[in-house]
């Protein structure tokens, strides 16, 4: 069995700099280092809820939301905080080193990987919660030695299904709670079990960082779950994810590196430290923390078996995205 090994000064560093962003418009998640800007509208059904930025703040341990002006109406430029502003909300109940998180659009469902203390934090109706009418402690946590949380680093739920994936990085583990397991309970709650574990030598995992989950659209449905692997400097693709049959000591279905030329040995992703999936344009985002924090993208007609030429394009700190050609 592969010896833990901890990396914290890396993360020790991001977690003075606070960088550890994670931005949530209308139907995405992004994990990311720096600003992004959505480039989908966000509809106005959406703008109570779906406007929100919430941001994980490992420095101090706590959870901060910067909400929309309550007079936002409909132009997005004046929903969405700008400038030096202060944080609507703060949630510092239970948070101990929060590193990931993700938001259900569809419920309103906050979810944030606690690594400080192995732990799942949920909180429903996050965009009504009042930390200053004592209304923000989580309303579910996952956490005991059930559940083997050992410094969750990242995590993402499939409302679709009822699957909560997990990236643990000090045992190198995949782990996938399911609403829909054989004897799990009706809520994901508590000291349970994972449904299944992707784990052991042949899966490649090496500190995997970040997760990125894509199910494609209606014309073109898919089922893979992206693994950034900093101890690999890779991304690791794992197809039919939701699938029973996908569980422990599996292979990835790919292995995606980038080399300048064919003669390079050494791939560019240096420590690939978050991940972000446009379904509909099929386009990966990778944050490159050994680089000043940049960004890279891929699309996936390029993104075949093995090493993958350079990105279609590098995206420093506060850039937009841009497809080639552009």
């Amino acid at each position: 069995m592969k010896k833990s090994r901890r990396r914290d000064k890396p993360i020790k560093l991001y977690s003075f700099l606070g960088i550890l962003l994670l931005f949530f418009l209308s139907v995405n998640g992004l994990g990311g280092c720096g600003e992004v800007t959505e480039k989908k509208t966000v509809s106005s059904s959406r703008e109570s809820k779906g406007s929100t930025l919430y941001v994980v703040n490992a420095g101090d341990g706590s959870l901060l939301a910067f909400d929309p002006p309550q007079n936002a109406a409909n132009n997005l430029q004046s929903v969405l905080p700008q400038g030096n502003v202060s944080p609507g909300r703060r949630f510092p109940e239970g948070v101990t080193g929060p590193a990931g998180i993700f938001l259900d659009p569809t419920t309103d469902t906050l979810y944030v990987a606690n690594a400080g203390q192995d732990a799942i934090l949920i909180y429903e109706n996050a965009s009504t919660l009042n930390p200053s009418l004592g209304l923000a402690a989580a309303t579910r946590t996952i956490s005991g030695p059930n559940t083997g949380l050992n410094r969750p680093f990242a995590v993402i739920y499939r409302p679709e299904n009822g699957q909560l994936y997990v990236a643990n990085t000090d045992d190198y583990r995949i782990l996938i709670f399911d609403e829909n397991c054989p004897g799990a309970p009706a809520t994901l709650d508590g000291d349970i079990s994972p449904c299944r574990t992707i784990s052991g030598t042949s899966t490649l995992l090496d500190y995997p960082r970040a997760l990125a989950l894509d199910t494609g659209t209606v014309q073109t449905p898919r089922d893979i779950l992206y693994v950034s692997n900093m101890g690999g400097n890779s991304i690791l693709a794992f197809n039919n994810i939701s699938q029973q049959t996908t569980q422990g000591d599996v292979t990835p279905s790919r292995v995606i590196t980038s080399h300048a030329d064919a003669g390079q040995t050494e791939s560019m992703l240096q420590l690939p430290f978050g991940l972000f999936i446009d379904s509909a344009d099929d386009r990966l985002y990778v944050v490159k923390s050994g680089e000043t924090c940049r960004r890279s993208s891929f699309t996936r007609r390029r993104a075949s078996k093995g090493t993958l030429p350079p990105p279609a394009h590098r995206i420093h700190h506060y850039a937009a995205p841009r497809r080639s050609g552009s």
